[in-house]
């Protein structure tokens, strides 16, 4: 999946995305620079890990 696949999330409507999979799939990365594209659009955006020890590659 390509950043350009996700335009179907900018319609204006609430939305909630989920990454789910075995581990060392890639959820924290793919689901960080999601995060990332619609919040320098000027979205709302949240993150939320489950994780007791997350690792989000960018850190603010």
């Amino acid at each position: 999946m390509s950043v350009q696949d996700l335009d179907f999330l900018d319609e204006g409507k609430r939305n909630m995305l989920m990454f789910c999979g075995k581990g060392g799939t890639g959820k924290t990365t793919s689901s960080t620079v999601t995060a990332v594209h619609f919040a320098q659009r000027g979205y709302r955006t949240l993150l939320i890990s489950p994780d007791p020890a997350p690792s989000y590659p960018l850190r603010g």
